[in-house]
């Protein structure tokens, strides 16, 4: 079963959040029932975390606090819970030569255990119909940094 919780703003997220730490310790029975058999979630996709935070870090002086209680709630569900998170995050490239940084800046680089650029590989011949993604691992506590490797997303699947 999949259960999709859609979120226009940071603010809603952390209501999003604090529902399913209360439903994985017990302490929610509404959001409970809404997951299978009352079993917590193993796996939570956040697309895009940036969009979600950069209105609120440009604008207003808690945002960085807003993001440090996110990211807070994302350890606790995968420290405690064993919840795999995986968040997208735009990036910006500093100058015409350098390498890419985080859209959600140094804050959010200390968030994630894993960070993986994804981007169309340099060879771009393709089949039609076929997408093909590099992934590389810049950063990882269980992941040798820069390995990674080449698969093809197409109407078949991903391979």
């Amino acid at each position: 079963m999949v259960v999709c919780c859609i979120s226009a703003s940071a603010h809603e997220l952390v209501d999003i959040l604090s529902a399913v730490l209360r439903a994985v310790e017990g302490r929610d029975v509404e959001m409970t029932s809404i997951l299978t058999e009352k079993e917590p979630p193993q796996l939570i996709i956040i697309d895009s975390i940036s969009a979600l935070l950069a209105p609120v870090l440009t604008t207003s002086a808690r945002g960085h606090a807003l993001m440090m209680s996110i990211a807070t709630a994302l350890r606790t569900l995968t420290r405690e819970h064993n919840v795999i998170i995986i968040t997208t995050n735009g990036v910006t490239k500093m100058h015409k030569n350098a390498n890419y940084k985080s859209a959600l800046g140094t804050s959010w680089i200390e968030v994630a255990d894993t960070r993986i650029t994804l981007q169309e590989p340099a060879d771009t011949s393709q089949a039609i119909g076929v997408t093909q993604i590099e992934a590389n691992v810049i950063t990882s506590n269980r992941i040798q940094p820069k390995k990674g490797g080449i698969f093809q997303i197409s109407g078949a699947g991903i391979t």
